[in-house]
């Protein structure tokens, strides 16, 4: 029988088939958690896997999350458990240099191995380990695991990547449709809360829910609301995210000597772009200890 290569007619078919699969569920699925776990199980059945495990990278904190896998328990149990660090274990190498990794036994044994008690991968003799890139922006990372030893052929890794290259742009799109259907909730619930407050119901739960939300939509770890006393003199926090106790304990701060008070008088936003240096920033120690940089402070104001 003659040799397989990887630009043989069969593989191409193999990789067109691949193809046709990853459009057909990205194009009927919304859900990034069903995308996938349908990928996942697509992926196996293609490359005759026992395991796959996605990890997709969260920017924020710069770490990988296992986002979908297939087959079997407790694979399903850990998902958006398990998190890594960027290069560790096997997966954190990948993610780290955006290069594969094929072993074909003793996958356990490779220094770079890291054990999890509740993710049996040392199980699994063959690891095949591939960067999901977009634009050579890492995404995350395709795992693709056999019980026995399994030696990976050229067109395998190969077939391995394109995959991971195909998934990308549906992964990213999953997730800008997520983050969209996530906004329009939220500008729901803000226009609910305006109409309270109008009503001047539940304002204390109100202004909490309001920081709550700004932080989240923003990105934020800490969101502050607070309100000036009654002589003009003074702000102080009267909602916020944070759950530092040094943060929640902080003094009122002075109109006329703090940023948050310049944007007060000024009445317009005011940008700091690292308050551990701002000699009108009143607590830098404690900016340096909840790791804060940049600040925008905006004004609230009514009739003026």
């Amino acid at each position: 029988m003659a040799k397989t290569t990887a630009d043989s007619p069969k593989e191409k078919d193999r990789e067109i088939e691949v193809l046709h699969d990853i459009i057909r569920i990205s194009s009927t699925t919304s859900d990034i958690g069903e995308l996938l776990e349908k990928l996942s199980k697509m992926i196996a059945h293609q490359l005759k896997a026992d395991s796959t495990l996605i990890y997709l990278l969260e920017i924020d904190r710069n770490d990988l999350v296992l986002r979908g896998c297939h087959n079997p328990l407790p694979h399903t149990e850990q998902v958006g458990k398990i998190r890594l660090k960027l290069g560790e274990g096997i997966t954190g190498w990948v993610a780290e240099h955006k290069k594969g990794v094929a072993i074909s036994k003793d996958a356990s044994e490779d220094p770079r191995f890291k054990f999890f008690n509740n993710l049996k991968e040392d199980k699994y003799e063959s690891f095949l380990s591939v960067p999901i890139k977009l634009k050579d922006q890492l995404v995350g990372v395709l795992n693709v695991h056999h019980r026995k030893a399994h030696k990976h052929s050229p067109s395998e890794i190969k077939l391995a990547e394109t995959i991971a290259n195909t998934i990308a742009g549906a992964i990213d799109h999953a997730q800008v449709f997520h983050q969209s259907q996530k906004r329009s909730k939220q500008i729901e619930a803000l226009t609910v809360m305006s109409t309270s407050i109008a009503k001047g119901a539940y304002l204390r739960e109100i202004l909490q829910l309001i920081v709550t939300m700004t932080a989240e939509m923003l990105g934020s770890k800490i969101c502050s609301l607070m309100l000036l006393d009654e002589k003009g003199k003074e702000l102080k926090i009267e909602a916020t995210q944070s759950l530092s106790e040094d943060y929640l304990s902080k003094p009122p701060v002075k109109v006329s000597l703090s940023v948050s008070g310049r944007a007060i008088l000024e009445k317009r936003p005011v940008a700091v772009r690292d308050v551990t240096v701002d000699p009108q920033y009143g607590y830098p120690e404690i900016a340096k200890k909840e790791n804060l940089r940049s600040l925008l402070v905006v004004p609230m104001t009514t009739k003026d």
